[in-house]
């Protein structure tokens, strides 16, 4: 602001003796000017008031000189800074499931094999496969019956109906190193020798003794005359 006046002051300072030189041409002019021309009154009128005069300049000077209205900077607003984005935080990566071991079916206990008498006294105990009740008797009665060694096997059971009747089951098992084919022999012969003596005796049952059931399965053998001999097969299946 200090440089503006200054340099305003030093213009008007430079300006002044032209304004000067101005002024003075003009009051030549009107004082050479033809007195015919202007009259009395008009050259007074003419001459200019030094103290009119000294005004005008001061005015026209401070006109000049006067300092423009320097304008009001503009302070523009600062600009709004932009929040800064919110980071996503990262996404949790779920561990892993432990792979499950597969589950393995349950593997069933090999069944056991029955004895011989367990076998006999499950087919006996089946009222519907007779007409009439079997009663136990000894397994050694059985083979004497049947004509098998003794020393062939190492278990025998033996259940029989009156003798009304040729219902009976025999359930063996085979000794070590006996042969089977020996005890299916004697189940043949007694089936033939029933045959026989029921076929004079109580003929009826002959059909019976005819479909008699001879079964095997490892080292037990089982002769059975019954009057369903398919049911009785049924179950002599289901107990291996």
């Amino acid at each position: 602001m200090k440089n503006k006046v200054t340099a305003l002051l030093l213009a008007a300072l430079i300006l002044l003796p032209t304004l000067a030189a101005c002024k003075k041409a003009t009051i030549d002019e009107v004082t050479t000017a033809p007195l015919d021309a202007v009259g009395t009154t008009d050259r007074d009128t003419a001459t200019t008031d030094p103290a009119a005069t000294t005004e005008a300049v001061s005015t026209t000077v401070a006109a000049t000189t006067a300092p423009a209205t320097t304008a009001a900077p503009t302070t523009e607003a600062p600009k709004t800074t932009e929040a800064p984005k919110t980071t996503e935080a990262p996404k949790t990566t779920e561990a892993p499931k432990p792979t499950e071991p597969p589950t393995e079916a349950p593997t069933e206990a090999p069944k056991a094999t029955p004895t011989a008498s367990q076998v006999a006294g499950a087919v006996a105990a089946r009222s519907d496969l007779f007409e009439e009740a079997l009663a136990e008797s000894s397994g050694s009665r059985g083979l004497t019956l049947f004509g098998i060694d003794s020393s062939s096997v190492s278990e025998a059971s033996y259940y029989a109906a009156t003798a009304a009747v040729a219902e009976e089951v025999l359930a063996v098992k085979l000794a070590p190193g006996a042969s089977a084919d020996s005890i299916r022999s004697a189940f043949a012969y007694r089936q033939s020798v029933q045959a026989e003596d029921y076929e004079d005796y109580v003929p009826k049952e002959v059909p019976k003794i005819n479909n008699a059931v001879i079964y095997q399965n490892g080292d037990i053998l089982v002769f059975c005359v019954s009057s369903d001999p398919a049911a009785v097969r049924s179950v002599l299946d289901g107990l291996f």
